[in-house]
C-alpha cells in the first residue's frame, strides 16, 4: 500500500486524534516529562495540550527537522543507554521504539530504575490473522518496508541480526510488574497509516512500596 504525501500526514493526524481522543496524556498535567525517540516531536503539540510543567526529549539522531516551537535545545542528544537511568521526570514516555529493539528488557529497566510516576508506553499490536500465544516473548523478524529495515536501528552488515524481542501484552504487563509498576489502562488502535496499523498504548503507575 503507498501513500501520496497528504494522505500520509492525514493518517497520522488520524492516530494522534485517536490519542487524543482516549485522553491518554492526561497524566502528564504540571508534570516533568521525557520523551524517548522524539525524532521531529510529532506528538509535542498534543502533550502541551496537557500543560506539562516540562517537555524533554531524548534522541541521539539530530537529522530529524523538529517541529515549529521545538527547540534543539529541547532535546538531549544521547542515546537511552547513556543517559538512564535518569530521576526528576515525573513521567516517561516512549512510542515507536521497543518494538525495534533486540533487547527491549533492558529498556524498560532503564526506564522504571528512573522511577518516574508514570511510564506510557507503545507497541505494536497483533496484526490479523496472526496467532501468537499471549503470554510469551518471542522472535519477529524485521519487516522490510520502502524506507529500508524498520527503525532503521541496525547496523545492516554480515553480522547483522534481522530479529527484534517482541512482547505480548501479557509479558509486557508481567514484566513491568516485577518493577513495581501498576498497569493503569491498556488501549487498543487501528489506524490507516503503515507506521501504525495496530498498536497497543499502556500507562503503568509506580507502586509505593511501603
Amino acid at each position: 500500500m503507498s501513500f501520496s504525501p497528504k494522505e500520509n500526514i492525514d493518517s497520522w493526524q488520524e492516530y494522534i486524534n485517536q490519542l487524543e481522543n482516549l485522553n491518554i496524556f492526561a497524566c502528564i498535567e504540571n508534570k516533568n516529562v521525557l520523551e524517548i525517540g522524539t525524532a521531529e516531536g510529532l506528538f509535542w503539540e498534543l502533550y502541551n495540550k496537557y500543560n506539562p510543567s516540562s517537555i524533554t526529549g531524548l534522541d541521539p539522531d539530530d537529522r530529524w527537522s523538529l517541529k515549529e516551537d521545538i527547540k534543539e535545545s529541547d532535546i538531549i542528544r544521547e542515546s537511552y543507554e547513556t543517559y538512564l537511568p535518569k530521576t526528576g521526570y515525573d513521567v516517561i514516555i516512549c512510542f515507536g521504539l521497543i518494538y525495534k529493539l533486540h533487547s527491549p528488557i533492558h529498556l524498560l529497566e532503564l526506564i522504571a530504575r528512573s522511577r518516574p510516576e508514570y511510564i506510557i508506553l507503545e507497541d505494536i499490536g497483533f496484526f490479523s490473522g496472526t496467532s501468537y500465544p499471549i503470554e510469551q516473548i518471542y522472535l519477529t523478524k524485521i519487516p522490510k518496508n520502502n524506507n529500508g529495515n524498520l527503525g532503521d536501528l541496525f547496523v545492516n552488515d554480515e553480522i547483522s541480526c534481522p530479529y527484534v524481542t517482541s512482547l505480548s501484552t501479557a509479558s509486557t504487563i508481567s514484566v513491568m510488574k516485577t518493577m513495581s509498576y501498576k498497569l493503569e489502562n491498556v488501549y487498543e488502535l487501528e489506524t490507516e497509516n503503515p507506521a501504525k496499523l495496530e498498536t497497543r498504548q499502556f500507562i503503568f503507575k509506580r507502586e509505593i512500596i511501603g
